[in-house]
C-alpha cells in the first residue's frame, strides 16, 4: 500500500527546471492522483509525497506527478 505524505514545502523547480537543469532524466504526469498511486504500487514505491494539490514520487531520475483537480 502506498502512503501519502504531506510535506509542509518542496524544492521550488517547475518541470521546466527539472528538464532544462537535468534535476531529472525524465518527467511523467498522470491525469489523475488514483492513476499515480497505481503507477507506485506497481513500482513498488512506498510514498507519494503531497503539497498542497501537487502529489509526486521519483525513481532514479524520473519524476512522476500529478495535480488534485
Amino acid at each position: 500500500m502506498v502512503e501519502i505524505v504531506e510535506a509542509i514545502d518542496m524544492v521550488g523547480h517547475s518541470k521546466g527546471d527539472f528538464k532544462r537543469k537535468t534535476l531529472a532524466n525524465m518527467w511523467i504526469e498522470y491525469e489523475t492522483v488514483a492513476e499515480l498511486q497505481r503507477a507506485a504500487e506497481a513500482m513498488g514505491v512506498d510514498i507519494i509525497v503531497k503539497r498542497k494539490a501537487d502529489y509526486v514520487f521519483a525513481i532514479a531520475g524520473t519524476i512522476y506527478y500529478a495535480k488534485e483537480k
